[in-house]
């Protein structure tokens, strides 16, 4: 599986965007998902706490997301790991980590996973 990474990207110029291991930078506003990948798909509510994830599945893509200030200390800092198909956490946090160590290298905090949400009738991923 193609893990791609949206968050920071000090070592690529700073700021946040999305990579993958055979793309420096590619275009958020050209992927399926688009700008819901900066912070749509962490867990809301506070506090933000790093490393608490949520997985997803939308548009034939699985989305690991959390707040991350590893390499932006501001509040809505965020990262997600995705990959086409359906893919457990388990799965998707091992490719992630194969993929990107530079990324998982900065973390001074476990990935989890947050429990699912029990939707309210008619809420699914968008």
């Amino acid at each position: 599986m193609n893990v791609l990474y949206f968050g920071y990207l000090g070592y690529a110029g700073g700021g946040h965007g999305l990579v993958d291991e055979f793309n420096p930078r590619a275009s958020v506003w050209k992927h399926p998902l688009g700008t819901k990948l900066d912070g749509g798909f962490a867990p809301e509510g506070r506090p933000e706490v790093e490393g608490v994830a949520r997985l997803h599945h939308v548009k034939g893509w699985t989305v690991l997301a959390f707040w991350d200030r590893s390499g932006d200390s501001r509040g809505k800092s965020n990262a997600a790991f995705l990959a086409e198909g359906g893919h457990s956490f388990d799965d998707l946090l091992a490719a992630a980590r194969k993929q990107h160590p530079g990324i998982f290298q900065r973390f001074t905090f476990d990935v989890v996973l947050l429990p699912p949400a029990t939707p309210t009738e008619g809420e699914q991923d968008a």
